[in-house]
């Protein structure tokens, strides 16, 4: 009497995953690089932000002389110190927890994992709004207006560089997302319905 086997109904079909494709090898390298690059870019706000707190103090206290409302010019300046104050603690803390997030997400991406590619492209999706609206709104950005030329045209400056260089890195964050989601990088995480690789157990 012969033994028959059945294949459950609904069990994965193994099959070996594909080389790892050079979209995946790309986006990795990218988000490194980003990583690095928007640490350079948080350093240098936190820079110029304490370089220039004395000079944004002194302009709202500038601003304040021209208020009627004392009240409001008070408020205004109690918020500014905390804003100056508080906003290098955010902006570290901010790139500490995506940089490590990113970090950790494309090193388990480039081993395959497909929770760190969803994970990672949604980091990058989060980050190019971000490094868009932190380039947009820098801190130094108040500068502006200041009636000394060797403060404005320093701050004025970096608010430039910092536009420019948040815009770049949302442009490589955007980079990062499409390659994420491209055909052959859903193929190497992901073998489709039905199927799972074998390396994976």
């Amino acid at each position: 009497m012969t033994s028959q086997y059945y294949v459950p109904y609904g069990w994965p079909v193994d099959e070996p995953r594909p080389p790892k494709p050079v979209v995946v090898t790309v986006a990795v390298a990218l988000t490194y690089l980003g990583v690095l690059v928007s640490g350079l870019k948080a350093a240098g706000e936190l820079a110029m932000t304490l370089a220039y707190r004395t000079d944004i103090v002194a302009l709202l206290q500038e601003q304040q002389r021209f208020q009627r409302n004392d009240n409001n010019g008070m408020d205004m300046q109690t918020f500014l110190n905390a804003y100056v104050t508080g906003i290098p603690v955010v902006l570290l803390v901010a790139w500490l927890a995506g940089g490590v997030a990113a970090v950790i997400c494309a090193n388990r991406a480039t081993r395959g994992s497909n929770g760190a590619r969803i994970t990672l492209a949604v980091l990058a999706g989060v980050f190019a709004l971000g490094s868009v609206c932190a380039g947009v709104f820098t801190p130094v950005s108040v500068l502006s207006g200041h009636r000394s030329s060797s403060t404005a045209n320093i701050g004025t400056l970096w608010t430039l560089f910092s536009i420019v260089l948040g815009l770049v890195l949302a442009a490589v964050a955007v980079t990062i997302l499409i390659l994420l989601l491209v055909p052959p990088a859903r193929r190497y995480f992901s073998p489709g319905p039905g199927r799972r690789f074998a390396t994976d157990g």
